[in-house]
């Protein structure tokens, strides 16, 4: 088993570093953890895999502040 962690500064997009191991693997496991204080905006990726819903609720509430700022 092999395992490391990497420490990357603040960017605007992150990627996983390219793991090369000489041969070929299976079962291979890439993780990205955020601190406690960032958000993740935007993905992208396979289809099928997790989803952002921050954009959908955004859209949601910016509907919502429209039609609440029409109330007398």
């Amino acid at each position: 088993m092999v395992s490391w962690q990497e420490a990357r500064s603040i960017a605007t997009a992150v990627t996983t570093p390219l793991v090369d191991l000489g041969q070929d693997s299976v079962n291979t496991n890439l993780s990205i953890s955020l601190g406690q204080d960032r958000w993740v905006l935007f993905v992208t990726g396979p289809r099928m895999g997790p989803a952002v819903l921050f954009w959908g609720v955004l859209v949601v509430i910016f509907i919502l502040s429209l039609g609440l700022g029409k109330i007398p």
